[in-house]
């Protein structure tokens, strides 16, 4: 199990070093326990015994690895499930049009409740290579959380937050392979 790494903690706000590709094996093994910490989380039960909070997505500089990896994991219902492994993924573009979650949000990084909303980008499309996958996509993000290693960090703790912990339902990804 992965110790989470508070806001607090300096090495949070470092840049990340790029991962070479393809990946190696320990990077794979990585992601895939970062999505299966993920996986867990979502356990009301286990989540409660193991003291741990829910999330979405985890960073891999959320787990003292100052490198560009993010796993998301979420289930749309019983049979769809998301399960991304992203290895330095970078915007490719954005709208001008700005939103935030109204019933707010959380970051497995940041203990304390914050007044206020975290404003972002309606809909971004990411560049990435998805080690689950094997392959270079693009994933297209509504409503979506700007990851600690995508940005200089903590410009402002209320403008950049990492990854969110956020409602099922308000997360749209789909993907398409690079041609």
């Amino acid at each position: 199990m992965f110790k989470i790494v508070k806001d607090t903690n300096q090495s949070i706000r470092e840049k990340c070093s790029d991962v070479d590709l393809p990946p190696s094996k320990d990077d794979i093994k990585l992601l895939k326990n970062m999505i299966n910490y993920l996986k867990l989380s979502q356990d009301e039960k286990y989540a409660e015994k193991h003291n741990i909070r829910p999330g979405v997505g985890l960073a891999a500089p959320q787990i003292g690895i100052n490198r560009k990896m993010i796993a998301i994991y979420y289930e749309l219902d019983e049979k769809n499930k998301v399960e991304l492994g992203l290895i330095n993924p970078r915007i490719v573009s954005n709208s001008v049009k700005e939103c935030y979650l109204k019933n707010g949000e959380g970051c497995l990084s940041v203990d304390e409740d914050h007044k206020g909303y975290v404003y972002r980008y309606f809909k971004i499309i990411v560049k990435a290579f998805d080690a689950i996958q094997d392959k270079e996509i693009f994933i297209k993000l509504i409503i979506y959380a700007v990851p600690f290693i995508m940005i200089d960090l903590f410009k402002s703790l209320y403008n950049t937050i990492d990854m969110v912990t956020v409602v099922k339902g308000l997360v749209k990804v789909s993907y398409s392979t690079v041609d």
